[in-house]
């Protein structure tokens, strides 16, 4: 992973061992970026999802399905929403 990158991993299934610490199925572990090696070992057979990003270094608020920066930002999603302003599905 590119140094100073968020990382992530989602087990997804099984347990793991993460730089040591026990990890079971349906767990978020958030690394940090100021390391430059992971210990991961499956003690049962696993399922993990490993992702990396550079960091948002921006505020995120979070409110059911919205992720904004503000909860102004949420508000005006979910009016949006509401209003039928976010696009319409259409299964073919």
């Amino acid at each position: 992973m590119p140094a100073g990158h968020t990382i992530l991993l989602y087990i997804i299934r099984g347990e793991v061992s993460v730089n040591g610490v026990s990890a079971l199925a349906q767990t978020l572990v958030n690394l940090s970026p100021d390391g430059n090696t992971i210990q991961l070992r499956a003690t049962a057979e696993s399922l993990v999802l490993l992702a990396s990003a550079p960091p948002l270094h921006e505020p995120v608020v979070q409110q059911g399905p919205y992720v904004m920066n503000t909860t102004s930002q949420i508000m005006e999603a979910m009016r949006d929403y509401q209003m039928g302003r976010m696009g319409v599905f259409i299964a073919e």
